[in-house]
């Protein structure tokens, strides 16, 4: 890149990329200015976990994705990367997967799955998977921060972080990310 800004890096901010549905519900007076006619294929395509599509963080140039499948199956995934302890979470409702710092008020929350619901362990608060917002319970109102994250294919993904890792369930230990076919 050449100019000015040659060597410089934007801000990822958090997003999501959920079902206009789900984003309906949740921010019901939103309005769309452009919605394509196509727009429905991403959820259609996404909804197969066998597809291969990840939740790919990178954090102070440690890069870690986590396989929809692994997610869907999983549920909450509680990790670490660049000594920052994550939540990352999915909703099968709306096959849609967030990533969110586990600290909160100065402690480091632990996560546990029960009936399809995330719950935090010490206080038995509910999590919303999309938002990170607490539901119920006595952390009810309060939220856990968003951390940047993407929807990639893994083999693009990892053109772009070589040395990253595929998180794999725990029968499963992380490995790297697959060779991209030449």
């Amino acid at each position: 890149m050449r100019g000015p800004l040659a060597g410089k890096s934007l801000t990822i901010l958090p997003s999501v990329v959920t079902t206009w549905g789900d984003w309906k519900k949740r921010y019901p007076t939103t309005t769309a200015v452009l919605m394509s006619r196509t727009a429905d294929v991403y959820r259609r395509s996404g909804a197969d976990p066998h597809m291969g599509l990840c939740l790919a963080i990178e954090r102070n140039g440690d890069a870690i994705a986590f396989d929809f499948a692994d997610l869907a199956r999983h549920l909450a995934i509680q990790h670490t990367i660049a000594d920052t302890p994550i939540l990352v979470s999915f909703d099968r409702q709306s096959f849609t997967a967030a990533a969110f710092d586990r600290r909160l008020d100065g402690r480091i929350l632990s996560f546990e799955v029960q009936d399809d619901h995330i719950i935090e362990s010490a206080t038995a608060s509910r999590l919303d998977p999309v938002s990170g917002s607490f539901v119920d319970g006595p952390l009810q109102g309060k939220s856990l921060s968003a951390i940047p994250s993407m929807i990639a294919d893994p083999a693009t993904w990892s053109l772009f972080h070589p040395d990253g890792l595929l998180w794999r369930a725990p029968h499963n230990p992380p490995h790297d990310l697959p060779a991209v076919p030449r």
